[in-house]
Protein backbone atom coordinates (compact mmCIF):
# COMPACT_ATOMS: atom_id res chain seq x y z
CA UNK A 1 0.00 0.00 0.00
CA UNK A 2 1.15 3.33 -1.06
CA UNK A 3 1.02 6.94 -0.55
CA UNK A 4 1.77 9.31 -3.55
CA UNK A 5 1.28 13.02 -4.21
CA UNK A 6 -2.27 13.58 -6.07
CA UNK A 7 -3.42 17.23 -8.17
CA UNK A 8 -4.68 19.99 -6.61
CA UNK A 9 -2.43 19.13 -3.07
CA UNK A 10 -4.22 15.79 -2.44
CA UNK A 11 -2.61 12.72 -1.66
CA UNK A 12 -3.86 8.93 -3.02
CA UNK A 13 -3.59 5.54 -1.98
CA UNK A 14 -2.70 2.64 -3.80
CA UNK A 15 -3.60 -0.70 -2.91
CA UNK A 16 -3.80 -3.74 -4.39
CA UNK A 17 -6.96 -6.01 -4.34
CA UNK A 18 -5.50 -9.48 -4.61
CA UNK A 19 -9.13 -11.05 -4.62
CA UNK A 20 -10.33 -8.92 -7.34
CA UNK A 21 -6.72 -8.89 -8.89
CA UNK A 22 -6.72 -4.97 -9.65
CA UNK A 23 -4.99 -1.79 -8.01
CA UNK A 24 -7.48 0.35 -5.77
CA UNK A 25 -7.01 3.87 -5.55
CA UNK A 26 -8.67 6.24 -3.05
CA UNK A 27 -7.72 10.04 -3.02
CA UNK A 28 -8.17 11.90 0.39
CA UNK A 29 -7.45 15.81 1.06
CA UNK A 30 -4.22 15.72 3.18
CA UNK A 31 -1.25 13.21 3.94
CA UNK A 32 -2.47 12.84 7.61
CA UNK A 33 -5.83 11.21 6.16
CA UNK A 34 -4.29 8.86 3.80
CA UNK A 35 -1.46 7.96 6.71
CA UNK A 36 -4.83 7.27 8.80
CA UNK A 37 -6.51 5.05 6.21
CA UNK A 38 -3.29 3.01 5.51
CA UNK A 39 -2.72 2.59 9.72
CA UNK A 40 -6.26 1.32 9.68
CA UNK A 41 -5.85 -0.37 6.87
CA UNK A 42 -3.34 -2.38 7.99
CA UNK A 43 -4.07 -3.09 11.71
CA UNK A 44 -5.34 -6.85 12.56
CA UNK A 45 -7.92 -7.48 9.75
CA UNK A 46 -11.60 -8.87 11.07
CA UNK A 47 -13.94 -8.71 8.29
CA UNK A 48 -13.97 -12.26 5.98
CA UNK A 49 -13.35 -10.27 3.06
CA UNK A 50 -10.08 -8.78 4.83
CA UNK A 51 -9.17 -11.99 6.22
CA UNK A 52 -8.98 -13.23 2.97
CA UNK A 53 -7.20 -11.24 1.14
CA UNK A 54 -3.97 -11.71 3.56
CA UNK A 55 -4.58 -15.05 2.98
CA UNK A 56 -4.82 -14.53 -0.90
CA UNK A 57 -1.25 -12.10 -0.51
CA UNK A 58 0.48 -14.41 1.59
CA UNK A 59 -0.07 -17.55 -0.19
CA UNK A 60 -0.19 -16.36 -3.91
CA UNK A 61 -0.53 -20.24 -5.47
CA UNK A 62 -4.51 -19.75 -4.14
CA UNK A 63 -4.83 -16.83 -7.14
CA UNK A 64 -5.53 -19.45 -9.24
CA UNK A 65 -9.15 -20.25 -7.74
CA UNK A 66 -9.99 -16.12 -8.01
CA UNK A 67 -13.14 -17.09 -9.09
CA UNK A 68 -14.01 -19.40 -5.83
CA UNK A 69 -13.00 -16.79 -3.57
CA UNK A 70 -14.96 -14.08 -5.49
CA UNK A 71 -18.19 -15.81 -5.09
CA UNK A 72 -17.28 -16.50 -1.39
CA UNK A 73 -16.30 -12.96 -0.53
CA UNK A 74 -19.92 -11.42 -2.36
CA UNK A 75 -21.47 -13.69 0.15
CA UNK A 76 -19.64 -13.56 3.22
CA UNK A 77 -17.39 -11.00 2.69
CA UNK A 78 -18.96 -8.39 5.77
CA UNK A 79 -19.43 -11.16 7.91
CA UNK A 80 -16.73 -11.51 11.39
CA UNK A 81 -15.06 -15.48 11.40
CA UNK A 82 -17.64 -15.93 14.22
CA UNK A 83 -20.79 -15.52 11.66
CA UNK A 84 -20.20 -18.01 9.53
CA UNK A 85 -21.65 -20.73 10.24
CA UNK A 86 -22.48 -24.51 9.02
CA UNK A 87 -25.90 -23.59 8.05
CA UNK A 88 -24.91 -20.09 5.93
CA UNK A 89 -22.30 -21.95 4.31
CA UNK A 90 -24.30 -25.05 2.96
CA UNK A 91 -27.19 -22.87 2.01
CA UNK A 92 -24.13 -20.75 0.26
CA UNK A 93 -22.90 -23.95 -1.03
CA UNK A 94 -25.96 -25.64 -2.22
CA UNK A 95 -27.37 -22.54 -3.94
CA UNK A 96 -24.04 -22.42 -5.74
CA UNK A 97 -24.21 -26.11 -6.77
CA UNK A 98 -27.83 -25.63 -8.05
CA UNK A 99 -27.05 -22.36 -9.96
CA UNK A 100 -24.31 -23.81 -11.94
CA UNK A 101 -25.54 -27.93 -11.93
CA UNK A 102 -22.30 -28.81 -10.56
CA UNK A 103 -21.18 -31.90 -9.60
CA UNK A 104 -20.68 -33.42 -5.88
CA UNK A 105 -17.23 -33.99 -7.47
CA UNK A 106 -16.95 -30.36 -8.39
CA UNK A 107 -18.42 -29.43 -4.65
CA UNK A 108 -15.78 -31.21 -3.19
CA UNK A 109 -13.05 -29.31 -5.05
CA UNK A 110 -14.57 -26.25 -4.30
CA UNK A 111 -14.55 -27.12 -0.54
CA UNK A 112 -11.24 -28.10 -0.37
CA UNK A 113 -10.33 -24.81 -1.95
CA UNK A 114 -12.45 -22.95 1.05
CA UNK A 115 -11.66 -25.22 3.61
CA UNK A 116 -7.69 -23.91 3.21
CA UNK A 117 -8.68 -20.79 4.16
CA UNK A 118 -11.01 -22.13 6.93
CA UNK A 119 -8.05 -24.08 8.53
CA UNK A 120 -5.66 -20.76 8.56
CA UNK A 121 -8.13 -19.19 10.91
CA UNK A 122 -7.82 -22.59 12.98
CA UNK A 123 -4.15 -22.34 13.29
CA UNK A 124 -4.58 -18.52 13.88
CA UNK A 125 -7.25 -19.23 16.15
CA UNK A 126 -9.34 -16.76 14.86
CA UNK A 127 -12.17 -19.69 15.54
CA UNK A 128 -12.67 -22.26 17.33
CA UNK A 129 -14.53 -24.96 15.43
CA UNK A 130 -14.28 -25.89 11.96
CA UNK A 131 -17.99 -24.82 10.04
CA UNK A 132 -17.23 -26.80 6.69
CA UNK A 133 -16.58 -30.24 8.34
CA UNK A 134 -20.54 -31.19 8.72
CA UNK A 135 -20.89 -30.43 5.04
CA UNK A 136 -20.41 -33.86 3.30
CA UNK A 137 -21.01 -34.23 -0.85
CA UNK A 138 -20.61 -38.17 -1.55
CA UNK A 139 -17.34 -39.11 -2.64
CA UNK A 140 -17.55 -41.29 -6.56
CA UNK A 141 -15.25 -44.32 -6.36
CA UNK A 142 -13.86 -44.91 -9.81
CA UNK A 143 -13.31 -48.70 -11.01
CA UNK A 144 -10.32 -48.94 -12.67
CA UNK A 145 -11.26 -49.64 -16.61
CA UNK A 146 -8.42 -52.04 -18.27
CA UNK A 147 -7.40 -51.95 -21.35
CA UNK A 148 -8.56 -55.26 -23.84
CA UNK A 149 -6.13 -57.19 -25.11
CA UNK A 150 -7.31 -56.35 -28.83
CA UNK A 151 -6.82 -52.62 -27.98
CA UNK A 152 -2.98 -52.97 -26.61
CA UNK A 153 -2.14 -55.31 -29.59
CA UNK A 154 -3.63 -52.68 -31.75
CA UNK A 155 -1.81 -49.88 -30.30
CA UNK A 156 1.79 -51.87 -29.90
CA UNK A 157 1.46 -53.25 -33.69
CA UNK A 158 0.91 -49.39 -34.56
CA UNK A 159 3.69 -47.87 -32.19
CA UNK A 160 5.87 -51.00 -33.59
CA UNK A 161 5.12 -49.41 -36.76
CA UNK A 162 4.75 -45.22 -36.98
CA UNK A 163 7.31 -45.27 -33.62
CA UNK A 164 9.95 -48.10 -33.24
CA UNK A 165 12.26 -45.83 -32.32
CA UNK A 166 10.76 -43.89 -29.25
CA UNK A 167 7.37 -44.77 -28.18
CA UNK A 168 7.53 -48.34 -29.01
CA UNK A 169 10.13 -49.40 -27.25
CA UNK A 170 8.88 -47.19 -24.24
CA UNK A 171 5.45 -49.71 -24.44
CA UNK A 172 7.65 -52.80 -24.60
CA UNK A 173 9.48 -51.14 -21.27
CA UNK A 174 6.05 -50.82 -19.65
CA UNK A 175 4.37 -54.36 -20.35
CA UNK A 176 8.17 -55.74 -19.48
CA UNK A 177 8.35 -54.17 -15.67
CA UNK A 178 4.96 -52.07 -15.13
CA UNK A 179 7.29 -48.92 -15.03
CA UNK A 180 4.89 -46.18 -12.99
CA UNK A 181 4.91 -42.72 -15.39
CA UNK A 182 7.23 -41.01 -13.42
CA UNK A 183 9.79 -43.75 -13.36
CA UNK A 184 9.84 -44.15 -16.53
CA UNK A 185 10.76 -40.20 -16.99
CA UNK A 186 13.00 -40.31 -15.02
CA UNK A 187 14.91 -43.09 -16.39
CA UNK A 188 18.70 -43.11 -17.03
CA UNK A 189 20.98 -44.77 -19.10
CA UNK A 190 22.65 -45.90 -15.85
CA UNK A 191 19.38 -47.80 -14.51
CA UNK A 192 19.59 -50.21 -17.17
CA UNK A 193 21.55 -52.94 -16.79
CA UNK A 194 22.63 -56.63 -18.85
CA UNK A 195 19.11 -57.95 -18.51
CA UNK A 196 17.19 -55.32 -16.28
CA UNK A 197 16.61 -51.91 -15.18
CA UNK A 198 17.41 -51.06 -11.18
CA UNK A 199 15.75 -48.52 -9.98
CA UNK A 200 16.15 -46.53 -6.31
CA UNK A 201 13.48 -49.49 -4.59
CA UNK A 202 13.87 -52.61 -7.08
CA UNK A 203 15.60 -54.10 -10.00
CA UNK A 204 12.67 -55.16 -12.65
CA UNK A 205 13.54 -57.97 -15.18
CA UNK A 206 13.36 -56.56 -19.25
CA UNK A 207 13.32 -58.93 -22.07
CA UNK A 208 16.44 -58.59 -24.21
CA UNK A 209 14.54 -57.85 -27.27
CA UNK A 210 13.43 -54.53 -25.25
CA UNK A 211 16.87 -53.50 -24.46
CA UNK A 212 17.83 -53.70 -27.51
CA UNK A 213 15.12 -51.47 -28.80
CA UNK A 214 15.78 -49.02 -26.07
CA UNK A 215 19.97 -49.14 -26.92
CA UNK A 216 18.98 -47.49 -30.03
CA UNK A 217 17.35 -44.72 -29.18
CA UNK A 218 19.74 -41.40 -29.65
CA UNK A 219 21.55 -40.59 -26.45
CA UNK A 220 21.28 -36.53 -26.10
CA UNK A 221 21.54 -36.21 -22.58
CA UNK A 222 21.60 -38.56 -18.97
CA UNK A 223 17.96 -39.28 -19.05
CA UNK A 224 16.64 -42.32 -22.02
CA UNK A 225 13.43 -40.79 -22.85
CA UNK A 226 13.51 -36.95 -23.72
CA UNK A 227 12.53 -34.08 -25.78
CA UNK A 228 14.14 -33.25 -29.03
CA UNK A 229 16.62 -31.11 -27.01
CA UNK A 230 17.50 -33.78 -24.46
CA UNK A 231 15.62 -32.05 -21.81
CA UNK A 232 13.49 -34.89 -19.26
CA UNK A 233 10.22 -35.61 -20.03
CA UNK A 234 7.36 -33.87 -17.54
CA UNK A 235 3.70 -34.67 -17.85
CA UNK A 236 3.21 -31.94 -20.36
CA UNK A 237 5.45 -32.97 -23.14
CA UNK A 238 4.62 -36.07 -22.75
CA UNK A 239 1.34 -35.86 -23.66
CA UNK A 240 2.54 -33.45 -26.87
CA UNK A 241 4.07 -37.04 -28.12
CA UNK A 242 1.26 -39.68 -26.89
CA UNK A 243 -1.81 -36.91 -27.87
CA UNK A 244 -0.50 -36.92 -31.43
CA UNK A 245 -0.17 -40.24 -31.73
CA UNK A 246 -2.72 -41.18 -30.84
CA UNK A 247 -4.82 -38.75 -32.88
CA UNK A 248 -2.86 -39.16 -36.46
CA UNK A 249 -3.23 -43.01 -36.51
CA UNK A 250 -6.82 -43.22 -34.98
CA UNK A 251 -5.80 -45.01 -32.55
CA UNK A 252 -8.68 -45.77 -29.21
CA UNK A 253 -7.33 -43.00 -26.27
CA UNK A 254 -4.79 -44.26 -23.79
CA UNK A 255 -2.09 -43.40 -21.23
CA UNK A 256 1.11 -44.90 -20.18
CA UNK A 257 -0.48 -45.89 -16.58
CA UNK A 258 -3.24 -47.70 -18.46
CA UNK A 259 -0.17 -50.22 -19.55
CA UNK A 260 1.26 -50.59 -16.33
CA UNK A 261 -2.40 -51.75 -15.24
CA UNK A 262 -2.40 -54.09 -18.01
CA UNK A 263 0.83 -55.63 -17.11
CA UNK A 264 -0.51 -56.04 -13.41
CA UNK A 265 -3.91 -57.66 -14.74
CA UNK A 266 -0.94 -59.84 -16.95
CA UNK A 267 0.90 -60.52 -13.69
CA UNK A 268 -2.24 -61.92 -11.56
CA UNK A 269 -3.53 -64.24 -14.27
CA UNK A 270 -0.51 -65.46 -14.45
CA UNK A 271 -0.84 -66.64 -10.43
CA UNK A 272 1.95 -63.71 -9.21
CA UNK A 273 0.87 -63.65 -5.22
CA UNK A 274 0.08 -60.14 -3.64
CA UNK A 275 3.66 -59.68 -2.29
CA UNK A 276 5.73 -60.19 -5.79
CA UNK A 277 2.84 -57.59 -7.89
CA UNK A 278 3.34 -55.59 -4.95
CA UNK A 279 7.10 -55.28 -5.30
CA UNK A 280 7.07 -55.26 -9.44
CA UNK A 281 4.82 -52.12 -8.49
CA UNK A 282 7.19 -50.31 -6.08
CA UNK A 283 3.73 -49.77 -3.71
CA UNK A 284 5.36 -49.04 -0.02
CA UNK A 285 2.18 -51.10 0.77
CA UNK A 286 0.99 -54.30 0.44
CA UNK A 287 -3.01 -52.97 1.25
CA UNK A 288 -2.29 -50.49 -2.15
CA UNK A 289 -1.86 -53.21 -4.40
CA UNK A 290 -4.56 -55.20 -2.69
CA UNK A 291 -7.26 -51.97 -2.81
CA UNK A 292 -5.46 -50.85 -6.43
CA UNK A 293 -5.50 -54.60 -7.97
CA UNK A 294 -6.46 -57.62 -6.53
CA UNK A 295 -10.02 -56.11 -5.34
CA UNK A 296 -11.01 -54.65 -8.95
CA UNK A 297 -9.92 -57.66 -11.05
Amino acid sequence: MKIRPYPDNKFIVIRFNPISNIMERKVFNTQKEASQYVTMQERDPYTIKELLERYIYLCPKVKTKQKIFFDFVEMFGSFTPKDLNTTNLRFWLDSLQNENSYSDATMITIKTYINSFIKVLLIKKVIETNPLSPIIYKQLVHKKVYLSDKKVETIYKTAQKKSPGYIYPMLSLILDTGLKTGELKKLEWKNLKKDSVKLPNRELKVKETTLDLIHKIPRRSKYIFTDQSGNQLNKCKLARIIRPFINVNNLPDFNLAQFRDYYAKNRIKEGASLKQLQYALGHSRVELTKKLFYDNF
